[in-house]
């Protein structure tokens, strides 16, 4: 079995970030794009992505109130709000999913 976070324990390639940012979370809903076995990172790092989660909550609060603010309560202001909370959200998972591949291990499920 490999020690990596980053090497797939069944066909030994590397998972990639992406399929890692597809994942609901790190131990569930996670497959090897080339081999599709099911795999999981242990240990999840939870306090990280509590503390990453909370910032995010954050910075969406400033977010939507400036959004609010420049464009008022109308329709455009939510759609516009909305393409923003997706767009932030991006970093946030990248950093989570590349946290795991230097700090925990694939295994199978």
């Amino acid at each position: 079995m490999s020690t990596s976070g980053s090497i797939c324990p069944s066909c030994a390639k590397d998972v990639g970030v992406w399929s890692i940012m597809r994942a609901p979370l790190p131990n569930i809903g996670f497959r090897c794009p080339h081999c599709k076995a099911a795999l999981k990172y242990t240990p999840v790092q939870w306090g990280f992505i509590f503390i990453l989660f909370l910032l995010y909550l954050l910075v969406l609060v400033v977010v939507a109130a400036a959004t609010n603010y420049l464009l008022g309560i109308r329709i455009r202001a939510t759609v516009v709000s909305l393409a923003i909370i997706l767009a932030l959200w991006i970093p946030f998972e990248l950093a989570i999913a590349r946290r795991h591949r230097a700090r925990s291990q694939l295994i199978r499920k």
